[in-house]
């Protein structure tokens, strides 16, 4: 009998035990072994997966990069192939064109008549596309918000001009004009007897000022310039020139703006522009000599209409 600790004798049950775990191992080993014959040098994928610590890890091959596409994508379709020859028709007019101009040779001449009649064809085929859109989309007609034939466009004319006198008369307690003057203006004279009669007309008070201190038969109440026009923010005033005045339009304890609406023709109505400073308000209506009709026009265009709605 040998003393070697390893010939102990073993319990039964421990032998048992041992013998049972061999089976185990010789059962999966040639499992084992037919899996890495299936895949040799790939690592298992559920094994890499796992937290492997700092003295373990996994190589895995970087997935292999799909070779570039070299295919020749299609030609522009809709709207870039027509924004396409468009461009190449416009290269090829413009081309055209310096050569009949600079080298006025039969051939070049005829080239670019021929390619501006396709450009002339092409035009009329949009202007007529325009014109039966327009007639068939009323939405899209500007005529009918400034007619142009010569029926419509008197009734509009006749509409405006209430509009506007209904407008001023129904105001005039609220805005003024200063009209600027000096006494060798030539074109004052002549504009002197309209800004009256204007006044008078629509029941407004005006007030001269005398740039140059002469005095104004025709305007009874005036007043030399000593700097209110700088102050007013005219460096260098035109004669004539009329500016606008309008009383504020905020309440002198809250500050709010009080809205003020007009009632014109037909019943419609118009917002008058609010004048947001307590002291009131001052616009430049212009310069030079105007007639009653432009006069009217420029304030019911600055008071009654926002900007880009009565065009």
């Amino acid at each position: 009998m040998t003393n070697s600790p390893y010939a102990v004798p073993w319990p039964a049950a421990v032998r048992a035990t041992f013998a049972a775990l061999l089976l185990v191992a010789a059962a999966a080993a040639p499992t084992l072994g037919l899996a890495q014959e299936r895949s040799p040098g790939v690592q298992d994928e559920s094994y890499c997966g796992r937290d492997l610590g700092a003295w373990f890890y996994c190589h895995r091959d970087a997935p292999l990069t799909p070779p570039p596409d070299t295919t020749v994508p299609p030609p522009p379709a809709g709207e870039d192939r027509a924004l396409a020859e468009f461009e190449a028709f416009k290269a090829k007019l413009d081309r055209a064109s310096k050569l009949a101009v600079w080298d006025p040779t039969p051939a070049n001449v005829e080239r670019f008549f021929r390619l501006q009649q396709l450009a002339l064809n092409q035009s009329s085929l949009f202007s007529d596309e325009y014109r039966r859109l327009v007639w068939t989309t009323p939405e899209l007609d500007y005529s009918l918000k400034r007619p142009v034939s010569e029926l419509a466009s008197r009734d509009w004319t006749e509409t405006r001009t209430a509009d506007r006198e209904l407008f001023l008369k129904r105001i005039a307690p609220e805005v003024g004009l200063f009209y600027v003057f000096r006494g060798n203006c030539g074109p004052c004279r002549v504009f002197t007897p309209i800004v009256h009669d204007f006044a008078s007309r629509y029941a407004l008070t005006v007030r001269g000022v005398s740039v140059d201190g002469s005095s104004n038969s025709a305007i009874a109440t005036s007043f030399v310039d000593r700097g209110q026009l700088r102050s007013w923010g005219i460096v260098n005033p035109t004669t004539p020139s009329i500016l606008l005045f309008q009383t504020s339009s905020l309440d002198p304890e809250t500050g709010e703006v009080h809205p003020r609406r007009v009632r014109l023709s037909d019943d419609r109505e118009v917002d008058v522009a609010p004048c947001r400073k307590p002291q009131g308000c001052l616009t430049y209506i212009g310069a030079g000599v105007m007639s009653q009709e432009d006069i009217l026009e420029r304030i019911y265009v600055m008071l009654a209409t926002r900007p880009g709605e009565d065009f």
